[in-house]
């Protein structure tokens, strides 16, 4: 291709993507506001800058005259934006930017396009909040309108005491100070993963998710691919997804999309992003499930070359993060052990022995993942299950839940 594509961020998750993308025949530079982010040892030109800082990520792509802009996290979009528009490269605008971060914009595009989704109103304190929370109804999901991504000041409220907490966690994490309440829907999880390329939205893989029933948290335990979602669900994915895509004026680029499938079978938005699904979604479940590389067509369509976006197949995976007992982490026993199962794609523990573990209040929390292919998704299933019965945490010790959280 003898292109050059600038990436925003580096973190240890990004060196996949950096490398999937320098098999084009593609330089690779990369910013990140650590100097010692992994991802500086793959790319083939890095600067220390934060992804947020326009105008100095502005300066990294003249001096190295990029031809694309890559983000792939909810920080690094609006930047992509920015760059994009002021060297006229391959991107979207900044209204579709901020819509796509701002949950609270999101919806009201929706509203205007009647896109299925949920009651809602956008408040910025308690007083607001109580009044808004009578007009929606319990149970309530309440969080920040932009967080940044990753189940950020997420939780479910079931009645008017839990609201005043729930308030302040989400005020944690609100980039602009709102906070969206919107009625809680039952149903199954769900995300797709998306490529656009001139209008085109193309639906690459399709997951459902797995959820505690146990806490006010909202971070997934399990993503299972293919979903099991019977063919009249889809048939509404496959509607609703490209008409919530359109409606925040994307024509090029990538989609993160989450749904949920009400017990009515009907299927109803729940939030997007204008870029590739995190972790282990966008270089490693996405090719394994679709045979699309969805690293190296992204940054075709980046840099202005027709990519193939088409999937060649569907097949089964399962990202799992572990749930370990709440404490004191002594050990963790069995990895290697279940790393050497047929069918693993990816393993990894992200904490280390001494650190607390509590509520997984957001994705950042996860104490651990498995990633597992196969030719289905019920072996897929099954590998995983097997990893999680093989992996053993050593608990120092045990207390009151409440006592222990992450940090």
């Amino acid at each position: 291709m003898n292109k050059i594509l600038m990436l925003l961020g580096a973190s240890h998750f990004y060196a996949p993507i950096i490398r999937e993308i320098q098999k084009l025949g593609t330089k690779v530079v990369v910013t990140d506001r650590d100097p010692e982010a992994e991802g500086f040892r793959y790319a083939d030109c890095c600067e220390v800058v934060d992804i947020t800082d326009f105008e100095k990520s502005l300066e990294v792509a003249r001096k190295y005259r990029i031809d694309g802009i890559m983000a792939i996290n909810d920080f690094g979009v609006r930047t992509a934006s920015y760059i994009a528009n002021e060297l006229e490269l391959v991107g979207i605008d900044m209204e579709s930017a901020i819509a796509s971060c701002d949950k609270g914009k999101q919806r009201e595009r929706w509203r205007e396009v009647e896109v299925p989704q949920p009651v809602f109103e956008i408040i910025t304190d308690l007083e607001s909040a109580t009044v808004a929370a009578e007009q929606v109804g319990y149970p309530l999901v309440i969080k920040p309108t932009d967080s940044g991504g990753a189940s950020r000041g997420i939780s479910v409220v079931k009645r008017i005491s839990e609201l005043e907490w729930a308030i302040d966690f989400a005020g944690r994490y609100a980039r602009t100070g709102e906070i969206i309440l919107e009625n809680y829907i039952e149903g199954i999880e769900a995300t797709a993963e998306c490529l656009i390329w001139n209008g085109h939205v193309e639906i690459l893989a399709v997951s459902d998710k797995v959820k505690p029933i146990d806490t006010k948290y909202r971070v997934a335990t399990s993503l299972n691919y293919t979903s099991f979602f019977p063919d009249e669900v889809m048939a509404q994915i496959h509607d609703v997804v490209p008409k919530a895509i359109r409606a925040l004026g994307i024509e090029q680029g990538a989609a993160h999309i989450e749904l949920v499938m009400r017990p009515d079978g009907r299927v109803w938005m729940v939030e997007m992003a204008a870029r590739p699904g995190g972790g282990h979604i966008f270089h490693t479940i996405v090719p394994y499930v679709s045979g699309v590389n969805m690293p190296q067509e992204f940054a075709k369509i980046l840099t202005g070359i027709e990519p193939e976006i088409k999937p060649k197949y569907q097949k089964g995976a399962v990202y799992r993060f572990f749930d370990p007992p709440k404490g004191r982490l002594k050990t963790v026993l069995g990895l290697e052990k279940a790393g050497e199962l047929s069918g693993v794609l990816a393993l990894g523990i992200q904490v280390q022995p001494g650190a607390i573990i509590g509520d997984t209040i957001g994705q950042h929390h996860r104490p651990g993942y498995i990633v597992t292919g196969a030719e289905t998704r019920d072996e897929a299933v099954e590998i995983a299950n097997a990893v999680e019965q093989t992996v053993i945490f050593e608990i120092e010790s045990k207390a009151n839940p409440a006592s222990f959280t992450n940090t």
